[in-house]
């Protein structure tokens, strides 16, 4: 229950911006800024494989350990990447401040993120011992 209220709701909620993002990402380099599209397109996909890790939480059928350990890796990558951006205030068209809806949709899906991959490396761990 925590997990989905901390962590996919802002998760669902962020991934029309990460599919936005991927997209954008694949037109600049389409139109000949390398640099900037494959930055947009790794930090996009990485926030839908993120999301998808968090959906695997509940799937009948779970993705092997090491497809959800990197969905998850590359979701925490780009969302912690989205949340140093946001904090650096180097664009002024994207800041996240200290207000309870920055940290709900960007820090509480980080935190349960990582406590989801400490528990994977965790569970992995004691059940090769």
């Amino acid at each position: 229950m925590i997990t989905a209220l901390f962590g996919w709701v802002p998760a669902l909620f962020l991934l029309p911006f990460a599919a936005i993002g991927a997209l954008l990402g694949l037109v600049a380099a389409i139109e000949g800024d390398i640099v900037f599209g494959i930055q947009y397109m790794l930090t996009g996909t990485g926030g839908i494989l993120g999301f998808i890790a968090m959906t695997s939480l509940v799937w009948p059928r779970k993705p092997s350990f090491y497809s959800r350990l990197f969905m998850l890796l590359a979701g925490l990558l780009s969302l912690a990447t989205v949340a140093y951006i946001g904090q650096s205030q180097s664009h002024p068209w994207f800041r996240i401040t200290p207000h309870f809806i920055d940290i709900y949709l960007f820090y509480s899906p980080l935190l349960v993120g990582v406590i989801q991959l400490v528990m994977a490396l965790y569970t992995r761990h004691s059940d090769a011992v």
